[in-house]
């Protein structure tokens, strides 16, 4: 997440950005954002993001 946000606040961030991811965690809480069966934008390469589950991470 390259921040210390919230599941809610990250889950936010793909509304109005051309990123997602299909999970975020922060501590014990995990958000999904994007079904597994779906293919999220997250590591900028459309090959890679239909092989991999993206998983965001919250830190400072």
């Amino acid at each position: 997440m390259a921040g210390n946000l919230t599941v809610q606040q990250c889950g936010n961030v793909f509304k109005t950005n051309a990123a997602s991811a299909h999970y975020g965690v922060n501590g014990n809480n995990i958000g999904c954002y994007v079904d597994e069966s779906n293919t999220a934008w997250h590591c900028g390469n459309w090959g890679y993001n239909l092989r991999s589950i993206g998983i965001e991470l919250a830190n400072d």
